[in-house]
């Protein structure tokens, strides 16, 4: 019934706007694809020790960039600099990202909801860290500035552990099973937790300065916002030394049908995002061992 109930909605609005010549608005993430398998939380018998943040780091990029494999690179050194530490997600939005021709598009709908609501994204290279805004920015087009900004991030501490863990992954299936662990080491206020899926080693066409380079390889590319870019709602309070279990399974078929996904490139992203857009920590796991 719930499903109809989306599903009248969804034809509702198409014949709207059919009469209607209106700004069309920002996407919502009406889709259930990720089926609740564990949901609990505890109170530790032991205080939590706080851990400084991970960043998650969203760099915005278009294969007719031509300086974007500049950024790729600057990105791909700050997540080798900082293992453990920086999550890369490279966000292929509309803007310069129309895909060349028999490629395949590394756009999706929560590419560009995350350029336009946060940006809006007019530049290339340019990246978010942890969607905080930096001296009056959030869009950091500068990549001379993108190492610094994260090392100052890294140095602060977060309220909130994360772990994330892979708890069975079938390639034929191509199904996947998860458990996200949050530990409070203070107390919290309302804030959302959000799951995304990228890829790496993607072969495509690419702008590189004035040169069209073939055979160019993507990584750690937007496939996927398993929940809305926000996140979902977690809590509206936590207690100091909370402990929250959550366990989910995916089938990736329910969203890459035509099976163009490589599993055995892929990640799962998880973040904390508070009230006012920042990202208080994140996480990443690749999907098979």
């Amino acid at each position: 019934m719930k499903r109809n109930k989306f599903l009248y909605f969804a034809m509702a609005m198409v014949v709207s706007s059919l009469f209607s010549c209106k700004e069309e608005g920002p996407f919502i993430n009406f889709e259930e694809g990720q089926n609740t398998l564990v949901d609990t939380s505890y109170l530790s018998t032991t205080p939590i020790p706080s851990q400084n943040k991970n960043v998650l780091f969203e760099e915005f990029s278009g294969v007719r960039c031509s300086n974007c494999p500049a950024g790729n690179a600057a990105t791909n050194s700050i997540y080798a600099a900082n293992p453990g530490r920086v999550v890369p997600v490279t966000i292929h939005s509309d803007f310069l990202g129309f895909p060349y021709e028999n490629d395949q598009d590394l756009r999706n709908d929560e590419a560009n909801e995350i350029a336009n609501s946060l940006g809006p994204v007019g530049q290339k290279p340019a990246a978010f860290v942890n969607r905080k805004v930096i001296n009056g920015l959030r869009l950091l087009g500068s990549i001379s500035t993108w190492s610094a900004e994260v090392a100052n991030e890294l140095a602060q501490s977060s309220f909130v552990n994360m772990n994330l863990e892979v708890v069975s992954s079938d390639l034929t299936e191509r199904s996947l099973r998860y458990r996200i662990t949050l530990s409070y080491s203070a107390a919290a206020d309302h804030h959302n937790l959000g799951f995304f899926l990228t890829e790496s080693e993607i072969e495509t066409d690419q702008l590189d300065g004035s040169v069209h380079v073939t055979g160019y390889i993507h990584e750690f590319v937007l496939r996927k916002a398993i929940t809305p870019i926000i996140g979902e709602d977690l809590a509206n309070s936590v207690e100091q030394n909370t402990v929250i279990v959550k366990e989910f399974e995916i089938d990736l078929d329910d969203f890459d049908s035509e099976k163009i996904w490589d599993m055995s490139h892929m990640y799962l992203v998880a973040f904390i995002r508070l009230d006012n857009d920042n990202i208080e920590n994140a996480a990443m796991v690749k999907i098979l061992p």
